[in-house]
């Protein structure tokens, strides 16, 4: 819904993996067949290529769950197919499983080097507070909006779709009105995976990072917890709620110090990762002749 993309995150930076010595119960059955079983862990597992935002809300819609049970026993199926025709024994396949194997450990094992460099809490706020006071000039900012929408898109686009997303969202806008939470259907419904984890929010915002539809309907808000009339945008149908204003100034530092912290521990985390990686690399040595004969064997005629 904002003008601009999500940014990515490197993998090893956000993929978080915690090894429990005691025995864990069986996790729970989502789907069955054949070919065995789906089961929630296996769904976690599936979405830890996601950003944690995006993992919540799909792990939290039953919609979203079974589409990956899904595609997860089809792959379960698939995989054992292969192992029956013999596919597991080819020397190219056997490679390409091994490298997947070591790509999925290396990045959880980066992940643990680099969270070893973190700071501690204490020294993490001093950090921050440190560059809050250095460079002042980074936390000012123009008059701010904080709201939360909840979204809802159209199916493929045609009209039969855009009727039934409008529907949708007419439904929900008379739940609200009716004392239904906000947040609650937002986190179940809105399909802007980005902000339903946290009940629609969208933080705070300057006039101008939003497209001129959605701009338009906060423009007259004033009263905390204002709603909106059906929003039609690009992106599909929206219920906003209008949740405050902030005046043009220099941000508080308790308004930044999460953000300050973070990339401070990011900045350790990188360090210690390339520095984890560097280590190794200095323990390997190179065979250039392999190295030309194989550029030989693929190279241009």
């Amino acid at each position: 819904m904002l003008k601009f993309a999500l940014k990515s995150v490197a993998f090893a930076v956000t993929f978080a993996v915690t090894v429990v010595a005691v025995a864990q119960p069986a996790a729970e059955v989502l789907m069955q067949g054949p070919s065995g079983q789906v089961t929630a862990l296996d769904v976690e597992a599936a979405v830890q290529q996601f950003p944690l935002a995006s993992r919540k809300s799909m792990l939290a819609r039953p919609e979203q769950v079974q589409r990956i049970a899904e595609d997860t026993y089809v792959r379960r199926t698939l995989a054992q197919e292969a192992e029956q025709t013999g596919l597991d024994k080819d020397p190219l396949v056997q490679s390409m499983i091994r490298l997947a194997r070591e790509r999925i450990l290396s990045d959880a094992r980066l992940y643990e080097v680099g969270k070893a460099g973190w700071p501690n809490e204490a020294a993490l706020e001093g950090f921050a507070r440190e560059q809050y006071k250095a460079q002042p000039e980074r936390f000012t900012a123009k008059e701010r909006i904080q709201a939360r929408h909840i979204l809802i898109s159209a199916k493929e686009g045609t009209d039969a779709g855009r009727a039934e997303a409008k529907a949708k969202v007419q439904e929900l806008l008379q739940q609200v009105k009716n004392g239904n939470s906000f947040e609650a259907l937002a986190t179940q419904h809105s399909a802007d995976q980005a902000t339903a984890s946290r009940g629609g929010d969208l933080g705070l915002f300057e006039l101008g990072t939003m497209v001129p539809a959605f701009e338009a309907a906060l423009k007259n808000m004033t009263t905390a917890g204002q709603l909106s009339d059906v929003v039609e945008t690009q992106f599909g149908y929206h219920i906003i709620r209008f949740d405050q204003r902030v005046p043009a100034g220099v941000r508080p530092f308790e308004e930044v110090k999460a953000d300050l912290m973070r990339q401070v521990r990011d900045k350790h985390h990188r360090e210690a990762q390339q520095a984890g990686i560097a280590k190794i690399q200095s323990t390997a040595v190179g065979n250039n002749q392999a190295v030309d004969a194989m550029n030989k064997k693929y190279g241009a005629p």
